[in-house]
C-alpha cells in the first residue's frame, strides 16, 4: 500500500514540475493555428476568384485550351503574396511541434492512472504533428516556387496552371511529390485525431479531464483528422487547446479534478450514480425535517368570569335607564 503511494506522490510531483510548460505549449499550440489561419487568410484576401463559367469559357468556344489559362491571374496574385503564405504556414507549423508537448504529457499523465492505456498513441502524438507541420510548410514553399515560375514563365496554359494550384489542394494531383506530400499529410492528420481521441477519453475515464473537456476534445480529433468540415479558422480546435492551457496551469474555474492532486484514478460518478446521489440525500433531509421537534401549542388564554362585566356594558345599561 505504500509503495502505491509513494508512487502516486512520485507522479503528483512530476506533474506539478511539467504542468506549466504544458500549459504554454497548448497556448503556443491556440497561438499557432489561429496566427497561421489569420496571416494566410490576410495573405489571399482579394485574391481573385476563376468562378466555373470563367473556367468553361475556353470549351464553351470550342478550344481544347487557351495559351492563358484563366486562373493565371490569381497564380500571380500568389506570386506577390508569397511571404505571407510562408509565414502563415510556418506558424501553424511551430504550432502543431507544440502539440506534440501536450499530446505527450496528457498521455503520460493518464498511463500513470490507466495503464493499459494502448501503447501505440505515444509515437502517433509525435509522428502525426510533425508530419501535419512538415507538410504544411512543404506545401507552402512548393507553392511560392511554382507560382513564381509560372508567373515569369511563358508557359501559361491549363497543365502549367495545374502544376501550381495542385499545391494549393485546387488542381488533381499528379502522382508526384505533390501526391506523396499530399498522403503524408493526410496520414499526419488521421494520426493527430486518432491520438486525440484516445487519450482524451481515456483523460476524462480517469478524471484528468471534465466530461465537457473530454467530448470536445474527442470532437477536436476528429476536426485535425477530417480538416475539411471545419471552418478556416479552426475555432473549435483553438478552444480546447485554450481551455486545457487553463487547466493545466492550475486556474480551471471550478478547481482542478480531483486526479491531478491524488495520483490516482478518479473517475467521474455516472448518471445513474448520481441520481442515487441524489435520493439518498433527500431521504436524509426528509428524515431530518421529521426528526425535529415541533413547537409546542400556543397556551389556551383564559376564558372570562362570568359575573365580570365589561365596563362599556355598563354605560350601555346607564344610557337605556336615562
Amino acid at each position: 500500500m505504500s509503495a502505491v503511494s509513494d508512487s502516486a506522490e512520485q507522479q503528483v510531483a512530476w506533474e506539478a514540475e511539467r504542468r506549466p510548460r504544458a500549459a504554454l505549449a497548448a497556448a503556443l499550440t491556440a497561438v499557432g493555428l489561429m496566427g497561421g489561419a489569420i496571416i494566410q487568410l490576410a495573405a489571399t484576401a482579394g485574391q481573385p476568384t476563376v468562378g466555373p463559367l470563367q473556367a468553361l469559357t475556353p470549351a464553351l468556344q470550342g478550344q481544347a485550351s487557351t495559351p492563358v489559362d484563366p486562373r493565371a491571374a490569381k497564380i500571380a496574385f500568389v506570386d506577390h503574396h508569397t511571404l505571407g503564405v510562408i509565414a502563415g504556414a510556418v506558424v501553424a507549423a511551430l504550432g502543431s511541434v507544440a502539440l506534440i508537448w501536450v499530446l505527450l504529457f496528457l498521455y503520460r499523465a493518464t498511463l500513470a492512472r490507466k495503464p493499459d492505456l494502448a501503447a501505440a498513441v505515444r509515437p502517433l502524438s509525435v509522428a502525426g504533428p510533425a508530419a501535419v507541420a512538415l507538410t504544411t510548410v512543404v506545401r507552402s514553399v512548393a507553392l511560392a516556387i511554382t507560382s513564381h515560375h509560372f508567373a515569369h514563365s511563358a508557359d501559361k496554359s491549363h497543365d502549367a496552371a495545374d502544376r501550381v494550384l495542385v499545391w494549393a489542394g485546387q488542381a488533381p494531383p499528379t502522382g508526384g511529390l505533390d501526391t506523396a506530400i499530399s498522403v503524408l499529410g493526410v496520414v499526419g492528420g488521421f494520426a493527430v485525431g486518432f491520438a486525440f481521441v484516445i487519450v482524451c477519453l481515456n483523460a476524462m475515464r480517469v478524471g484528468l479531464l471534465t466530461r465537457f473537456m473530454g467530448v470536445l476534445g474527442i470532437i477536436t480529433g476528429v476536426l485535425f483528422a477530417l480538416p475539411i468540415i471545419g471552418s478556416a479558422v479552426p475555432v473549435v480546435q483553438i478552444f480546447w487547446l485554450g481551455a486545457v492551457a487553463v487547466l493545466f496551469y492550475g486556474s480551471w474555474p471550478n478547481g482542478t479534478p480531483p486526479a491531478w492532486e491524488a495520483g490516482t484514478a478518479q473517475p467521474w460518478p455516472s448518471q445513474q450514480e448520481l441520481r442515487e446521489a441524489r435520493a439518498r440525500a433527500g431521504g436524509t433531509d426528509r428524515r431530518d425535517r421529521r426528526g425535529q421537534a415541533e413547537p409546542p401549542p400556543p397556551e389556551p388564554q383564559p376564558a372570562p368570569e362570568r359575573g365580570t362585566q365589561h365596563p362599556s356594558s355598563k354605560k350601555r345599561k346607564r344610557k337605556r335607564r336615562r
